[in-house]
C-alpha cells in the first residue's frame, strides 16, 4: 500500500469548513479510508490509501507538481500552518502563537513554492512568515528576520535564483549618498517584513526584505546616486491629493537636468571649447514611487526650497494650488502653440525664466516628441 499526502476534505462536506487538498484526483477512488488523528471542532484529517499500481512510475519532483489547494473556512491559523508543513513534508519549528482564523478559498492548484509564497502573503497580515531552514519550516515574527539564516546578497547581481517574494538581505552600495538620510527617505518603500540599517557615508545600506521591494530601493538609489555631491540634499513627500507622476514630471521639467546652465571649458589639446556635464548643484532629481505614493527630491537646497513650495501647493486640498492640464494639438505644433500662449497671457512664465521670478506664474511646457 502507498500513502498519498494528506487530503483535508471540506469543499464537498458541509460539516467540514476548510482544507489543504492535493490535486491528485485518483485518490477519490480509494477503497480504504482511515483516520490518523482525532477530529477537531473545525476539520477532520483523513488519509486515503490506494492499491499500488502494477507498473510504478517515478513521480515528478514535488517542486513542480501543482498538488496543493487552499480551501479554508474559519480554520485557526495554527491548524493551517501545521497542515501546510505536513503537506510539504517538512517539520514545523515554532514558538509563536498566531491568533485568529483564516477564510480563504482558491480552486486553483499551487506548486509548493507558489503555495509557500501565497501563504506568507496571508501570514504577513499577522506579522509572521514561514522560512525554509534546511529540512524544517520555521515560523518567524518579522522583527526576528534580520537574525535568521536567510540568504545574503552583495548587490543584486547574484540574485538570479531568488524568488521575487523571497526575503533576503542585500548590501546596497550608495556612493556619494548620506546613508542615514537615504534610509529615512526610503523606509516607507519597504514591506512590513522589511528592515534597513545604514552603513557609514558612501558605504550603503543593509536591507532585509522581499526581493521585489529591495529592487525598487536599488532602482531609486541608482537614479539619485549618479553625479551627486555632498552639497545636495534629499526630501521626501507622501502625496495624498495630487498625481505623483504628473508632479514629478513637472518638477523635473521645471527644476531638473534640462534647466541646468550649460558649462563649457577650453580643451588645450583640441584647441576648442567643450561642453561639460551639468553641475549636480544646479538641478534637482525627482523620483516618484507609485506603490508607496512617495515623492523623493534630491538637489541643492535653494532649488529644493522652490520645489517644496510647488509640491505643497499641489497638496493643498482646498487651497488655490492650481492644476495641470495636458493637451494634444491637432492642427498646430505644440511648441508654436506654447509660444502663442506665452505672448498672449502675461501671467505665463517665459521658457527660460528663472524660478525666482516665475514661482507664482503659470508654466507652459511642450513635448516635441508627443506634440
Amino acid at each position: 500500500m502507498k500513502s498519498f499526502p494528506l487530503l483535508l476534505l471540506g469543499a464537498c462536506l458541509a460539516a467540514i469548513p476548510g482544507r489543504f487538498a492535493t490535486a491528485q484526483e485518483a485518490a477519490a477512488a480509494a477503497p480504504a479510508v482511515a483516520t490518523n488523528r482525532p477530529p477537531t471542532d473545525n476539520a477532520d484529517v483523513v488519509v486515503k490509501s490506494v492499491a499500488k499500481p502494477a507498473v510504478a512510475k517515478s513521480p515528478a519532483p514535488a517542486a513542480v507538481e501543482r498538488n496543493i489547494r487552499f480551501q479554508f473556512d474559519g480554520i485557526p491559523y495554527s491548524d493551517v500552518i501545521d497542515r501546510f508543513s505536513q503537506m510539504a513534508g517538512k517539520p514545523l519549528l515554532s514558538d509563536t502563537n498566531v491568533v485568529g482564523s483564516l477564510t480563504y478559498d482558491d480552486p486553483n492548484a499551487y506548486t509548493y513554492t507558489e503555495a509557500l509564497d501565497t501563504l506568507n502573503l496571508i501570514l504577513a497580515l499577522k506579522g509572521v512568515m514561514l522560512l525554509e531552514d534546511g529540512k524544517n519550516l520555521r515560523l518567524v515574527p518579522f522583527k526576528q528576520l534580520p537574525s535568521m539564516p536567510i540568504r545574503i546578497l552583495r548587490g543584486m547581481e547574484s540574485g538570479g535564483d531568488v524568488r521575487p517574494t523571497e526575503v533576503v538581505t542585500v548590501v546596497l552600495e550608495g556612493a556619494n549618498l548620506d546613508s542615514k538620510e537615504v534610509m529615512d527617505s526610503v523606509q516607507g518603500m519597504l514591506s512590513t517584513a522589511g528592515s534597513m540599517t545604514a552603513l557609514g557615508r558612501g558605504r550603503g545600506l543593509v536591507v532585509t526584505d522581499r526581493l521585489t521591494n529591495i529592487q525598487r530601493v536599488r532602482t531609486l538609489l541608482a537614479t539619485i546616486g549618479t553625479e551627486t555631491s555632498a552639497e545636495r540634499q534629499m526630501k521626501t513627500y507622501t502625496l495624498l491629493h495630487s498625481s505623483g507622476a504628473i508632479v514629478s514630471d513637472l518638477l523635473n521639467r521645471t527644476f531638473g537636468l534640462a534647466t541646468a546652465p550649460k558649462r563649457t571649458s577650453f580643451n588645450p589639446n583640441t584647441k576648442a571649447m567643450e561642453v561639460l556635464p551639468p553641475d549636480p548643484n544646479d538641478y534637482i532629481t525627482s523620483v516618484y514611487d507609485e506603490a508607496s505614493r512617495t515623492l523623493l527630491l534630491f538637489g541643492p537646497p535653494d532649488r529644493l526650497a522652490l520645489a517644496d513650495e510647488l509640491v505643497n501647493r499641489f497638496e493643498q486640498k482646498d487651497g488655490s494650488a492650481g492644476d495641470v492640464r495636458i493637451y494634444y494639438p491637432q492642427t498646430i505644433k505644440a511648441e508654436e502653440l506654447a509660444n502663442l500662449i506665452r505672448q498672449a497671457i502675461p501671467g505665463v512664465a517665459a521658457p527660460n525664466e528663472p524660478p525666482a521670478t516665475s514661482a507664482t506664474k503659470a508654466r507652459v511646457i511642450s513635448d516635441v516628441g508627443q506634440n
